[in-house]
């Protein structure tokens, strides 16, 4: 029996944001024959949901920090990905993506995801600038909505998957209707009509826009209550003045962060949404999901999935007036309000579906391993002495007295450096990279090389033979020659330029922790002979 994938997932809080009930609610369709999941956070005061993770029979790692912005935690971190030798660490939200991407990557992690929740035209610069520095660091890097992902702005060799949130659908349909219970609890008359929303009380959730358009619903509806479910960051007084300002004070309900915000959700007449951004919100899928009727601002990744008059409405973010003219159309038109809830909870069940998200994310945990371990096992193959997986000639045993010539890659068999042209198509996908690791540079070439040979292969089509040497190397061959390939440049792009040549029966380069280069060449070339009995060989390169 194979072994399991060990996985570190790190995120910012286990508190109840929404990426984090993600985590917490995709736990029961996680592939525990396949993967083995540990999970760490930085913030030791957002913990709401440590115990039901616990639960799952998942470890949970605090890391400690003291602030919202502390990066002392790199270091446990670090130490952390050290020990538990994990094969993927896949990181949620800004600063937890740069920590762990570094870190992963320092420790030569073989997979590092990162997936981003929210837009990044919402994020301080320097956030976003760091983000975009050390992006490249990153195996695969998912976006939550095809508008999150557009919103990065990156080029095509940091590309950006999609894989769209979803929700435990099966759960959903298992959670009681205790509307009744819950307006006496919250002391809601029963005639009034419910709208509410569930979200953190931030200043891009928008709740002031919500409050002038509820007021403007008021109006038309006196008999209705607003109810806001979320943690307050300490903006509920500021609402509250709004709210009296406005003379709606009596018919808004706070409550704070709950655990059982879905029981509360069911109670709700109407969904509404007002955020200036999102990426996928998840309190709008769970709304969906309980068959409830949406009123949202039409941003981020929402109009991915409420369609405009089929599962609810959309408006524009600073658009009280039709937010509160489509709240009065719902409440007028009760089948109109059955219908789009019943469309909602098929549009949610048919395409997201947490079950599939997970699996979609398993899946490509599988396919980047094994790209990188392919990678990996070709290098172990070849630097135990067996042979390449290229056609060599005549001659299996290796040990003859057929002479070899040996040849040089950069500025003999191609008109160019590969390290330099590596090199620099690195810095161009993760600008960072060198500045992350220049005593490397100065002290370490071999080890810089075999970093960077990880995250980059120039298109070995493409590269500029010579064709001189080329016809060389043929002529040899004719003649009985062994061919190998003798050079500086790491392992993983000789081979693959040896692989598409088809020309050699072997290949030296560095590895890592060898820079194959001046007299470590020559001592290599020197063994290489011994150990085969070759008595005679030649070199061809370009330096004395």
């Amino acid at each position: 029996m194979l072994p399991k994938k060990r996985v570190l997932i790190l995120i910012k809080g286990l508190g109840l944001g929404g990426a984090e009930k993600l985590l917490s609610a995709s736990l029961p369709y996680l592939n525990r024959d396949e993967f083995e999941y540990e999970i760490a956070y930085l913030l030791p005061w957002k913990d709401t949901l440590v115990a039901e993770i616990e639960q799952q029979g998942i470890q949970v790692i605090c890391l400690g920090a003291k602030f919202a912005a502390d990066i002392r935690p790199f270091w446990k971190l670090m130490k952390l990905i050290k020990n538990r030798e994990y094969d993927i660490v896949h990181t949620h939200l800004p600063l937890t993506g740069i920590m762990g991407r570094i870190a992963a990557w320092r420790n030569k992690v073989d997979t590092i995801v990162y997936t981003e929740h929210g837009s990044w035209n919402r994020l301080h610069w320097l956030t976003r600038f760091v983000n975009r520095m050390t992006l490249g660091l990153n195996d695969l890097t998912i976006a939550v909505s095809d508008d999150v992902a557009r919103s990065m702005n990156l080029k095509k060799d940091n590309s950006v998957q999609t894989i769209v949130n979803g929700v435990d659908c099966q759960a959903f349909k298992t959670i009681p209707d205790e509307s009744v219970a819950v307006r006496t609890e919250l002391e809601i008359p029963e005639d009034h009509f419910v709208v509410g929303k569930v979200a953190n009380f931030l200043p891009v959730k928008n709740h002031e826009m919500l409050l002038r358009a509820f007021a403007k619903f008021q109006q038309s509806v006196p008999q209705s209550t607003l109810v806001l479910v979320g943690q307050l960051r300490g903006r509920d007084q500021l609402l509250l003045k709004l709210a009296r300002s406005l003379k709606i004070d009596k018919n808004i309900i706070m409550t704070g962060p709950r655990t059982d915000a879905l029981r509360l959700m069911r109670s709700f007449d109407i969904f509404v949404m007002s955020s200036l951004s999102e990426g996928l919100p998840i309190s709008l899928l769970e709304a969906m999901a309980l068959s409830k009727p949406v009123v949202c601002t039409q941003v981020g990744g929402i109009p991915g999935v409420v369609t405009e008059g089929v599962e609810g409405f959309l408006v524009p973010t600073d658009d009280e007036t039709a937010m509160a003219t489509r709240l009065v159309d719902l409440f007028q038109n009760r089948e109109q309000r059955h219908q789009m809830g019943q469309a909602a909870c098929l549009r949610v069940n048919e395409h997201f579906n947490i079950a599939d998200m997970v699996h979609n994310v398993e899946q490509k945990y599988l396919i980047h391993l094994k790209k990188k371990r392919a990678k990996t096992m070709t290098l172990k193959s070849v630097s135990s002495g067996k042979k390449m997986a290229i056609e060599p000639i005549e001659n299996k045993n290796r040990k003859t007295s057929i002479p070899a010539l040996f040849v040089d890659l950069d500025g003999t068999l191609v008109t160019t450096d590969i390290f330099l042209e590596s090199l620099l198509l690195a810095i161009k996908k993760c600008p960072i990279l060198l500045l992350c690791n220049l005593y490397l540079l100065l002290w370490d070439r071999a080890a810089l090389k075999r970093l960077i040979a990880n995250k980059v292969t120039p298109d070995v089509s493409l590269l500029p033979y010579n064709k001189d040497v080329i016809s060389y190397i043929h002529n040899a061959r004719a003649n009985g020659v062994q061919i190998i390939l003798a050079t500086a440049s790491d392992q993983y792009w000789a081979e693959s330029i040896a692989s598409y040549l088809n020309l050699f029966d072997d290949v030296l380069a560095s590895n890592g922790h060898i820079n194959l280069k001046g007299a470590k060449k020559l001592e290599s070339i020197e063994k290489y002979c011994l150990e085969y009995e070759i008595p005679l060989f030649s070199y061809i390169g370009n330096s004395k």
